[in-house]
């Protein structure tokens, strides 16, 4: 609840502190959060922690601009038929995060799935211009919805899929 009130914080790094491990709710769509760096990078984070930072920001955009979320293995991984929790990782992505402009989704375990997701956002979230997708396993299959949600989005500039 502090950090919401909180008027001057411009990056915030909680990469590797565990904070999923936390109670973790970060009140991101404040409209006195300045907040434009955060790092969640390697935080054990899934779908129930991000349920909780979008029900937290009541369906208001956050101000951040650079998103790290690298490294979180469990992040993604939705299969096909959790229709909910594909819904929540949408809303996280597009409507939490509408404002990110550079996110870095590396090493978070990916599969086609997953990439259909990201695919979507790519269609919807038009601030995007640099996506790491990096050291995942999208596939045939996973690299066709990226496409897809390419052909709607002409802001993105850099795309990493190494």
């Amino acid at each position: 609840k502090k950090l919401s009130e909180n008027q001057t914080l411009v990056v915030l790094d909680t990469g590797s502190s565990g904070i999923a491990k936390e109670p973790f709710g970060l009140v991101l769509g404040s409209k006195k959060s300045v907040l434009a760096e955060l790092d969640l990078g390697n935080n054990s984070l899934d779908v129930s922690k991000c349920r909780r930072i979008v029900i937290k920001s009541k369906e208001q955009s956050s101000q951040v601009v650079k998103l790290n979320l690298q490294s979180n293995h469990a992040l993604f991984n939705v299969k096909q038929t959790e229709t909910k929790d594909v819904e929540i990782m949408r809303k996280f992505l597009s409507v939490t995060f509408v404002n990110v402009t550079h996110l870095n989704i590396s090493r978070c375990g990916l599969n086609s799935n997953a990439a259909a997701i990201i695919g979507n956002v790519l269609a919807l979230n038009t601030a995007l211009i640099n996506l790491d997708m990096g050291m995942n396993n999208i596939g045939k299959h996973g690299a066709r919805f990226i496409a897809t949600g390419l052909t709607k989005n002409t802001n993105l500039r850099v795309l990493r899929l190494d």
